[in-house]
């Protein structure tokens, strides 16, 4: 087979060729399968790769306002507690919110990812109207207890009751829930890195539907800083090495949600005249709407339409 590959485009024919092209991206030279490896598939290739919450056009003028999103967030999550209080009776913390309203297709900050490459490509052909793409991604993701400091920041974070958006604005935010007690300098550098950058992260399995997908998140950033990328990636480094204090970082001001997050450049991709060939060799692994969806109705969808495919000719089958 003749393999493709343009401006780090790799199309993809079948799964068998795809599983060929992601064990060379999941497992190393000695033959030892890496553990952080997260894939996302998009039935078109002309979606943006943004959380659901992000893809709203809530702009003005072309740039965002300060800390809308992180108000809709806060709404939203209000809205849903009083249609369905029960839902929430479960959530421990801040995180567990947004899972749960994640789940039940509430918008989020959370980017739906998977460790599983074949669950990607079943995302990447369940529509068939045009091209598809697998992203992948190597990262470390954080733990819960990190990821839900952040969230927290997120829900309790009030524009409105504070002007100046400046890192002793968050850490006050933090004392007052009791999650930051001491002003020291690594934990301001710390709670900078994380509330400017987006990450990963892999919440504990908390329904079927979550199990069968294998699912993870990719938390999209609080705030982004009022610094060029440039004069951002050097103060970075400078962190790392203990050479900025707290003051510095307090003088920065903080203004916009970012809304990116960089998958690999190198990805997968499914033209759509192939999708339905690789959705049917996908069913014959099991790979299939009734197990990504466990749900009742999801599962009699696939009973009818096997049903269905197993009278038909071969003619039929491939057409």
């Amino acid at each position: 087979m003749e393999e493709q590959i343009r401006h780090n485009e790799i199309e993809i024919k079948s799964v068998a060729h795809f599983l060929n092209k992601v064990t060379k991206i999941c497992i190393n030279k000695d033959e030892i399968k890496l553990q952080n490896v997260f894939f996302r598939g998009e039935a078109d290739v002309n979606w943006k790769t943004v959380a659901s919450l992000l893809r709203y056009d809530l702009c003005s003028g072309g740039t965002i306002q300060s800390d809308v999103y992180v108000q809709l967030e806060n709404q939203l999550i209000d809205e849903a507690k009083i249609y369905n209080p029960q839902l929430f009776e479960s959530c421990h913390n801040s995180i567990d919110k947004l899972v749960e309203m994640q789940h039940y297709g509430l918008p989020t900050r959370l980017l739906d990812v998977t460790t599983n490459p074949l669950i990607a490509l079943y995302f990447a052909c369940e529509s068939t109207n045009a091209d598809g793409r697998v992203l992948y991604i190597k990262q470390k993701p954080v733990p819960g207890d990190l990821a839900n400091l952040i969230a927290t920041l997120c829900e309790y974070y009030k524009s409105d009751i504070y002007e100046h958006h400046s890192l002793s604005t968050f850490l006050k935010i933090l004392k007052e829930h009791n999650l930051f007690q001491e002003d020291e300098n690594y934990k301001v550098c710390f709670l900078f890195e994380y509330i400017t950058k987006s990450f990963l992260y892999v919440h504990p399995y908390i329904n079927e539907r979550m199990k069968a997908q294998k699912g993870a998140f990719v938390f999209s950033a609080f705030m982004q800083p009022f610094l060029k990328d440039t004069k951002y990636n050097k103060l970075l480094k400078r962190m790392k090495r203990s050479k900025v204090t707290g003051e510095e970082l307090d003088s920065i001001s903080f203004d916009k949600t970012s809304v990116s997050f960089q998958f690999e450049k190198k990805h997968f991709i499914i033209r759509k005249d192939d999708k339905k060939r690789i959705l049917k060799e996908l069913d014959l692994i099991g790979i299939n709407e009734a197990f990504v969806y466990p749900e009742p109705e999801h599962q009699m969808r696939t009973v009818k339409e096997r049903v269905v495919m197993s009278n038909m000719t071969k003619e039929q089958f491939y057409s």
